[in-house]
């Protein structure tokens, strides 16, 4: 069954595909993006509503994390309770190991419910640094890899993350991070070349696939592409992304360029050593 938020007031489908709503207000009011735990229960970011930059958002966080349950068992969430309130914009719900992964800039936090009320009486931040000006163009996720790490993308505002060992991370593009659970090891698996990636999914090979509303500008805009990579068999598993409107600023940090053979097609940088990496559209 695949579940979808939405607000659109009079949704259609194919006909052989039926639309039932599972949950609206006042258990949810403007969802965002929600995970489901071993239970079935669905953790939903929810936002208030307003529109306000980060800044004021730091300030007075005005959205939440509600957690939806089925209490009857007849398809359709019947609870809702608070797991986490004051928090800056939630863009994602990831239930992994009894605790919530979520990201709300400046930060990439672990909730935990501690004493089982319902509400996350321990907020962790596994990695914090993560540029916002407030429009939604900023950390997405967490998602869970098939290597047991966490997941997630960075939209457009740049980061400067200062680990625990005292060295510093940082840059301007868009970027696709991982970590451990813990907040450790935290790495880049790639950057550039795209604006504001939102989701990651995997293949049955772990391969990453990544939602990328605006590919790029010039020379010719396209929207809405989905694109997938490999990375490298090297352990630092770093992949690197060519852009097929411009040459990088840098070549030293990419491994080749060269130009595409049509508009929109992509390909991946890797290690000489590994096999050839292939890419959608």
């Amino acid at each position: 069954m695949l579940f979808l938020l939405l607000a659109l007031q009079d949704p259609r489908v194919p006909a052989d595909c039926v639309l039932e709503k599972a949950a609206g207000p006042p258990l949810v009011e403007r969802p965002i993006m929600a995970g489901f735990d071993e239970r079935g229960r669905l953790y939903v970011a929810d936002s208030s509503g307003v529109n306000l930059k980060i800044d004021e958002l730091k300030k007075n966080p005005p959205h939440r994390i509600v957690r939806l349950e089925d209490v009857d068992g007849d398809g359709r969430f019947d609870r809702s309770v608070v797991f986490a309130d004051k928090m800056t914009f939630p863009m994602g719900a990831l239930w992994h190991d009894g605790a919530l992964f979520v990201c709300a800039p400046p930060s990439v936090w672990r909730l935990r419910d501690l004493d089982g009320d319902g509400a996350a009486d321990e907020r962790v931040e596994l990695v914090s640094g993560f540029g916002s000006i407030g429009n939604a163009a900023d950390i997405h996720g967490p998602f869970l890899g098939p290597e047991g790490r966490i997941w997630w993308t960075d939209g457009r505002h740049g980061h400067n993350i200062r680990r625990a060992d005292g060295s510093v991370m940082s840059g301007k593009a868009a970027r696709i991070f991982r970590c451990k659970p813990d907040g450790s090891e935290l790495e880049v698996v790639c950057g550039g070349g795209m604006d504001n990636p939102v989701e990651i999914d995997f293949t049955e090979e772990g391969e990453p696939i990544v939602t990328v509303p605006l590919l790029h500008a010039s020379p010719r805009r396209i929207d809405s592409t989905n694109w997938s990579f490999t990375t490298p068999c090297a352990p630092a598993r770093q992949a690197r992304i060519r852009s097929p409107a411009r040459k990088p600023s840098s070549p030293a940090s990419w491994t080749s360029y060269s130009a595409p053979a049509a508009a929109g097609s992509w390909s991946i940088g890797r290690p000489t050593s590994c096999p050839t990496t292939r890419r959608t559209t």
